[in-house]
């Protein structure tokens, strides 16, 4: 069994990424690094060749985010409920990794696809092959600035860090459209604000431990494409997880954030 671990790719010269990113060992990555090529790593395990089909096992579940200021890119990542086991900084943005106590390929990518939309992340990063940046090497794309990638932390190790596929598919379930969800047309047709409305509307003895922090999202969602303002949407949401076997004030208050 040969388990690549790491990868050589030129940062800046166009003639030799062409020939794309090949593997080498970890003793040859410097050497590598210092010629200009970014060092990058496979989180998951292959026997052979970075493909598929020679996939062993899922170690993590990635995200590569690179959209917007850095400073809000870092606050997003640390308001989720469940916070990735490692988080590795790139010139960019963040890299984040979720560890796998269990994970099926059958539901990789719709995990992915899940963390993708919760933190606005590069959307091509979803496939099990993927390969990031290696912590402790040189950006070298702006030739003349070179960046060095850092880990930020690494808890991988610890039990409260390391993730069920159940979990993750609950966590970072995806959003769907809106209108599946509004069994009303406007918001004049009923008011959003009396809780004599909340079972009609939300389904509140639906709600329970498992989805709540899922079905806040899209109630909160929902009430924000309605027009609601963000102290009406808390005042909702507050009301709303009092009734129901409740988060923590400071859980459903993360719900919001980014999303209003």
């Amino acid at each position: 069994m040969k388990i690549n671990r790491y990868y050589a790719l030129h940062d800046n010269d166009s003639e030799l990424k062409k020939q794309g990113a090949f593997a080498i060992k970890l003793e040859e990555a410097n050497r590598y690094n210092d010629l200009g090529y970014g060092i990058f790593h496979t989180p998951n395990d292959f026997d052979g060749a970075r493909r598929k089909e020679n996939l062993i096992k899922i170690n993590y579940w990635l995200a590569d985010i690179d959209e917007g200021d850095k400073t809000e890119q870092y606050e997003n990542i640390l308001s989720l409920i469940y916070k990735p086991s490692k988080i590795i900084e790139s010139k960019n943005g963040f890299h984040c990794y979720w560890k796998a106590k269990d994970a099926t390929i059958a539901n990789y990518t719709k995990i992915e696809q899940g963390i993708i939309q919760r933190l606005k992340a590069d959307k091509g990063c979803k496939d099990v092959t993927r390969i990031l940046r290696a912590p402790s090497f040189y950006h070298w794309k702006d030739k003349d600035n070179p960046y060095f990638v850092y880990e930020v932390y690494d808890f991988s190790d610890k039990k409260e860090y390391q993730y069920s596929e159940k979990t993750m598919l609950t966590a970072f379930a995806i959003t769907e459209n809106k209108y599946k969800y509004r069994p009303f047309k406007t918001r004049t047709e009923i008011d959003f604000g009396n809780p004599e409305n909340w079972e009609k509307l939300f389904k509140l003895s639906l709600i329970c431990e498992g989805n709540r922090n899922n079905e806040l999202t899209r109630i909160c969602y929902w009430l924000r494409d309605e027009g609601l303002t963000r102290q009406e949407i808390e005042n909702i949401l507050l009301g709303i997880n009092s009734k129901i076997s409740s988060l923590p004030e400071t859980e459903v208050r993360a719900i919001m954030k980014g999303k209003i």
